[in-house]
């Protein structure tokens, strides 16, 4: 019973340590991507729109899914902050 409390002290112990230790920087800006290879960003928009790729038409300016166009500038800058799915997908080479 006294190692039960003992481990019980130490792991409350380290879990307010770590909450303690993580700070979010709030000053964090999300870095450039530059110019993304634009099927890089309409791979992006298909997987994260759940569309095929057949499905999304690209210009010089925009992409259009479906009826709705959206810019490739604006896809371009949701793609540099979409950390949750370059660790899924592995992040992709500028202008390849």
């Amino acid at each position: 019973m006294k190692n039960h409390a003992c481990l019980t002290g130490f792991v409350a112990l380290v879990l307010s340590a770590n909450l303690i230790s993580c700070k979010a920087d709030k000053n964090i800006q999300p870095t450039s991507q530059g110019n993304i290879n634009v099927e890089t960003l309409k791979t992006y928009l298909s997987r994260t729109l759940g569309v095929s790729n057949d499905e999304i038409d690209v210009n010089q300016q925009n992409f259009t899914v479906r009826g709705h166009s959206l810019t490739i500038k604006d896809v371009e800058n949701q793609y540099a902050t979409a950390n949750e799915y370059k660790i899924k997908y592995g992040i992709t080479k500028i202008n390849q």
